[in-house]
Order: C-alpha cells, then structure tokens, then sequence
C-alpha cells in the first residue's frame, strides 16, 4: 500500500508541537498511528492524523491516504479532491487514478471528457513519467555528460574519437533541454491553482457574473472544473464536457 511509502520521507522531520509547547508525537509515530487507526476501521481518527501530518508534511502518499478515509467516510467530494492532489504529484499513480474513478462514481454529475487526440494522449503520458526531482536528475546527468564529452573533444590525443564524443555531447544536450523542459512543465503543474472541485450541495452556472442572468446548467458536490477567469467574487468555469459559464467562486475548493 502506498500509505506505507510515507515512512521514509517523515524520518526528515521533526516532532510536532502544540500551542502549549509541550511536544507532541513524532511524525513517524502518527503515521503508524493513522495506519492502525484505518486498519481497525476507524477512518475519522485515521482522517484527523493524516490531517495533523498533512500541515507540516505533503506527498502523493499521504494526500492519497487522505482521500482513503474521505472515501470510506462517504464525504466523495474530499476524496476526490485529495485523489486529484495527490494525481498533481504522482500522475503515474494506478492506485489513485482505480480510486478516484471510484469516488467520480459516486457524484450526481458524470460528465464524459471531451476526446483527447492520440498525441494528446501521448504527450500527457510522456510528461507525467516521473515528478520535478526526477526530470532534474536527468537533466543533472544528462549536464554532467555533455560538459565531459565537450571537455574531451579539447584534448588533442583524442582526434580519433572526436565524431563519437560530438555525438554524445548533441544527445546529452538534446536531453538536457528535454529534461529540464519537463522539470519546468511538472513544476507548473504543481503550482497551478486553475482546477477545482465544487464543494457546495448545488450551484448555478450563469451565462454571465452576475445575480439574476440565465441558468445554463446547475451542478452538485464533486464535480471538477477549470477556472478561466476571476472578477469579483465571480468565476468564469469551463466542465470537462467543455461547456462554460460563471459562478460563484466560494462555492469551489482549489486542487
């Protein structure tokens, strides 16, 4: 299980304090703690200590194990929030992708995508095959050989290898400019604030942004959407279907 990989990165960091200042568990002690709690069934004391770690600690792990105990809470519009957080962080994950259809399932609005075209597909695919860290580290590699090939193409003894390293030295820099573009690209996924999930019962989308324009369509709890614009409280939203129209921005919680 994934809630397991959490362990690991909890070790860096330090015990938790309460406002009184007295110290509170280590992190990797509320870890075994909320694992117990979810084995034993009891997913609300589970929720409220992967919750108290999330404040000081995030990974894919741990947002996954929160939209667990949100799922067998039936609250399926968290769920589906912390699946979609922990997605930001591990796109590659088939264990979040299996649970969050899952948690789509049990919404009233199912809203089928609109077609994704065969590179489309491929290219989100190709970009989501690891996170920051692991696209620097191929850029740090992939700089790291074409600085040698190019500091070994100034020795003179080396005149019999100088087409070998210049084809070395052009992929290491075709990878490098790879590398780093998708580190930048993974990156800005993890800091765009343009998706969210609706946290209200029901709302109205409108034509325009204001009270008393047309009803295009009314949604419920745990729909996704894009967030195009803002202007006053308002938020102009496009669905998965690509349908667009306003509606009121407290309404909708930010992946």
């Amino acid at each position: 299980m994934m809630r397991t990989t959490i362990l690991l990165s909890l070790l860096c960091l330090g015990a938790f304090s309460n406002a009184s200042g007295a110290t509170a568990l280590p992190a990797d002690s509320l870890m075994r703690a909320a694992e117990k709690a979810y084995s034993d069934g009891d997913h609300q004391q589970a929720l409220d200590l992967y919750k108290s770690l999330n404040i000081e600690f995030s990974s894919a792990s741990l947002l996954y194990n929160i939209g667990n105990c949100n799922f067998k809470l039936g609250d399926y519009p968290q769920a589906i929030l912390y699946y979609e957080r922990a997605l930001r962080m591990d796109p590659g994950s088939e264990e979040v992708h299996v649970n969050l259809e899952l948690a789509r399932q049990q919404v009233v609005d199912r809203m089928k995508p609109m077609p994704t075209f065969e590179l489309g597909a491929f290219w989100a695919r190709l970009r989501s095959g690891g996170g920051v860290d692991s696209w620097a580290r191929r850029s740090l590699v992939a700089g790291l050989l074409l600085f040698t090939a190019l500091s070994l193409l100034l020795f003179p003894k080396l005149q019999r290898l100088r087409s070998a390293l210049r084809v070395v030295a052009a992929i290491a820099g075709v990878v490098l400019l790879t590398s780093a573009g998708f580190a930048y690209a993974r990156h800005a996924a993890l800091v765009d604030r343009s998706e969210s999930i609706i946290m209200r019962a029901r709302i109205e989308v409108l034509s325009e942004p204001r009270a008393g324009s047309t009803v295009i369509f009314v949604l419920h709890k745990g729909t996704k959407l894009s967030i195009l614009q803002q202007r006053d409280g308002w938020s102009e939203v496009r669905l998965p279907n690509g349908s667009v129209g306003w509606t009121q921005g407290e309404a909708l919680e930010v992946i």
